[in-house]
């Protein structure tokens, strides 16, 4: 069974690996040290979590508790190795990140989750919509230049999240 676990120093080179062979890491991180430096940093500092398949890391989910207006939730990354997607562990790591964020959120019974998708990838986009997120906005240029960034929000409940 595959189990969420708070990422340590160890994982950071299998979590760097994962996400350069995605699509959004080819986009976004020109070089493997660029991604582990941000990541040494998310470790500190975010809330980095890895799922493991045995001892080999499976997915990475990265995201700050407080990261809009310090207030609300923001997931940076998930990421599914290639041998591991079509299972439901990209949702599945969602589920974690949305019922993280309402035990820390400030009054336990909702909150507002954000993230950004770029435009090139639709599959994810596709999935949040499914999952209850509502565009709000699109950023042209605002990691990348030629890559618009969609916002999303969603309204996370604790009916929802089981709680």
């Amino acid at each position: 069974m595959m189990n969420i676990s708070k990422a340590s120093s160890a994982d950071l080179d299998a979590c760097v690996a994962l996400i350069l062979t995605t699509e959004m890491g080819k986009k976004y991180y020109p070089a493997a040290q660029m991604l582990r430096t941000e990541m040494e940093r998310g470790l500190e500092e975010d809330e980095l979590f890895v799922l493991k398949d045995g001892d080999s890391v499976a997915g990475v989910l990265w995201y700050q508790l407080h990261g809009i207006f310090h207030s609300y939730p923001y997931l940076h990354i998930i990421a599914v190795s290639a041998e591991h997607q079509g299972q439901g562990l990209g949702r599945k790591m969602l589920a974690f990140f949305e019922k993280d964020a309402l035990e820390h959120s400030r009054n336990h019974l909702r909150t507002k989750a954000f993230l950004t998708v770029g435009d090139f990838n639709r599959h994810a986009e596709d999935v949040y919509i499914r999952k209850g997120y509502v565009k709000v906005g699109e950023l042209e240029g605002l990691f990348r230049r030629n890559i618009t960034e969609k916002l999303y929000m969603k309204v996370v409940t604790a009916a929802e999240t089981g709680r």
